[in-house]
């Protein structure tokens, strides 16, 4: 099995990614490369020669968000595993899972994950381009999402309120498109089920992709890159911190509202 989790930034994918990552047969890369975002998006739709695909794969180690992780494949390992497989004319989709997959076997799992916001979008790309992928998106109420992204610590450098609605408008829409063409393969966590019944909601997907559920997997405690909170807005799942409620100005709330209005009736926000 493979698992991809897409959201919008500040809806609590990494939350997401800590509690799948820390099953004991799944290896969750630990942050966020953007390997269909960015690197996919550059090589859609090509084959690749050798040369190439190694030149993306060089790419990928050597990107900041990779050299993070705590343990990397070498070229030589991923170039095994396209090797391996019977493949005519590479693309961007076959590199990424050799690299994910030898990811996974250098941590000692049997299936590999990887979390990067926005990986909705690319969502039907990688459906149907690899076999055996679920993909989990998680939603979060858009004015919490927002003041979430607007008080982050260190500051609000990627805030935009009209980029924002856009993008979370977007996310919605794909995420109710995607549940019905890909039916079983693309699943829809709401970040507040999460938050309210960890246990629960963590057991339930696992029972909708075919994992078995394992007893304090909420936590998160046991993914790589995990500090058991990176919200400056809400206490997360493990998380000592106290509960700190943040929001956006009311004229901005009235403008998601307007805005969004379509979107959140349909998720019960």
């Amino acid at each position: 099995m493979k698992i991809v989790i897409g959201g919008a930034q500040r809806s609590g994918t990494s939350l997401l990614r800590s509690i799948v990552g820390s099953h004991s047969k799944v290896a969750m890369f630990p942050y966020d490369l953007r390997l269909w975002t960015y690197f996919g998006a550059r090589h859609s739709g090509q084959n690749l020669s050798l040369e190439q695909a190694e030149s993306l794969l060089r790419g990928i180690l050597s990107d900041k968000k990779a050299l993070m992780a705590d343990v990397l494949p070498t070229v030589d390992e991923v170039q095994a595993l396209l090797s391996q497989s019977e493949i005519e004319g590479l693309t961007a989709n076959q590199v990424f899972d050799c690299f994910l997959e030898a990811y996974a076997s250098r941590r000692g799992k049997p299936w590999w994950g990887l979390k990067t916001p926005w990986n909705e979008f690319y969502a039907g790309e990688i459906l149907e381009n690899l076999a055996d992928v679920v993909f989990l998106q998680i939603m979060r109420n858009p004015l919490d999402s927002a003041a979430s992204a607007k008080h982050v610590e260190g500051g609000s450098w990627f805030y935009d309120p009209f980029s924002h609605i856009d993008r979370w408008r977007r996310s919605a829409q794909a995420s109710r498109k995607n549940v019905e063409l890909y039916p079983g393969r693309y699943h829809v966590v709401r970040y507040e089920d999460l938050a309210a019944d960890p246990a629960g909601t963590a057991r339930n997907l696992c029972n909708q992709i075919g994992l078995e559920y394992e007893e304090g997997m909420e936590l998160g405690l046991k993914q790589p890159g995990w500090p058991g909170s990176n919200s400056s807005f809400v206490a997360s799942v493990g998380s000592s911190r106290p509960l700190k409620k943040r929001t956006i100005p009311h004229y901005l709330r009235t403008v998601y509202n307007y805005e969004l209005a379509e979107e959140m009736r349909a998720l019960d926000y």
